[in-house]
């Protein structure tokens, strides 16, 4: 790869490719062929590649490692509403 900031048409219209077909495949009439397109383009070399440079030069969003079962952040209460109370819901 030459330089991942300058790609050639050929990974242009994979990345392009990728972006629509993920698009397709999220939209209440997803096809599974549009998974499929995904899959393949994803795992084509010259979008690995790019990856690849595009990581090391730290442009591209790590990806979190979570364990099944765990959450992705900490559990938080959320702050209560100072304009409703426990009160509100009894009667009177």
């Amino acid at each position: 790869m030459s330089n991942p900031l300058c790609p050639d048409i050929s990974l242009l219209v994979s990345l392009g490719s990728l972006i629509v077909h993920a698009d397709e495949f999220m939209s209440a009439d997803g096809s599974p062929f549009d998974r499929i397109a995904f899959d393949e383009l994803l795992k084509s070399d010259d979008v690995q590649k790019w990856l690849a440079e595009m990581t090391k030069m730290a442009l591209l969003p790590v990806k979190r490692k979570v364990k099944p079962g765990d959450m992705p952040f900490p559990r938080r209460r959320l702050p209560r509403d100072p304009a409703t109370t426990e009160d509100d819901d009894r009667e009177g």
